[in-house]
């Protein structure tokens, strides 16, 4: 991220041209290079994972660490949410659903479980935010929130609404259970791998289609071994062909959701 703001790469520049010309000093998870050259490879024409889309490739790995970051906070940042702030928090999103406002249980939890993983969930010497200050102060935070969310106007008129009780950040991992957090969480990356495998296999039935064109070998053998007639389609691969471009748009529709959703 750092060497992507010293070189103010473009948006649209792909991360897998970046990670080849950094220098020599920055080393990276090799895992890490072999998925980004392994879907530059197979999704090249698709443009995935530029730079604009690098905070949620960070949110999504930073999710799925999640099981994991939590195992390391402190018990004196694990203590219970008064009755009275809990039952009113709960309750207020509980009211207000199905309209539509700007912070929901999602976003919220959300943002709850980042500051936690960001500043809590870490060494006592990297540790630099005290158990006994208002969570308000700190959940406000713009890294913690889609940008886009936090710039509406009204927002910190719906935080004030929310913390009308005092909640402290010792407070905030209960009051993120309280909420079932990680139900919410789970329910998020159950829908993005599935996701995923859809537009996996869209573009391996892609590929297929690609495979057999009318000038190929295949296509002149096929068409030897039927006498110079028409081969017989039936009517059902012809209505597949027939949606082969809206799928094309759902597949680019749904990378953009992929790279602007909120986890």
């Amino acid at each position: 991220m750092n060497q992507i703001i010293k070189e103010n790469y473009p948006k649209d520049h792909l991360l897998y041209t970046i990670i080849g010309s950094l220098p020599k000093y920055i080393i990276l998870e090799p895992k890490l290079v072999q998925f980004f050259t392994t879907q530059y490879e197979y999704y090249y024409e698709d443009k995935l994972f530029t730079v604009d889309s690098l905070i949620s490739i960070f949110d999504y790995f930073e999710s799925l660490c999640w099981k994991d970051m939590k195992k390391n906070i402190p018990i004196d940042y694990q203590e219970d949410v008064p009755e009275n702030a809990k039952q009113y928090i709960t309750s207020y999103f509980e009211k207000n659903e199905k309209e539509n406002k700007i912070i929901n249980k999602d976003n919220f939890t959300a943002a709850i479980r980042k500051l936690i993983s960001r500043t809590i969930a870490v060494t006592r010497q990297e540790m630099e935010i005290r158990n006994d200050v208002k969570l308000k102060s700190y959940i406000i935070n713009e890294d913690l929130w889609n940008k886009a969310t936090i710039e509406m106007d009204g927002f910190e008129n719906e935080i004030d609404e929310i913390f009308i009780n005092e909640v402290t950040i010792g407070q905030c991992y209960k009051l993120y259970t309280a909420l079932n957090g990680d139900n919410i969480l789970d329910n998020k990356l159950f829908k993005k791998k599935a996701q995923d495998i859809d537009l996996h296999m869209r573009k391996e039935s892609s590929i297929s289609e690609k495979e057999i064109k009318p000038d190929s070998g295949l296509a002149k053998e096929l068409d030897e071994n039927n006498d110079g007639k028409e081969p017989n389609i039936s009517t059902e691969n012809n209505t597949g062909s027939d949606n082969d471009n809206s799928s094309v748009n759902e597949d680019s529709e749904e990378e953009d959701d992929f790279r602007d959703d909120e986890i």
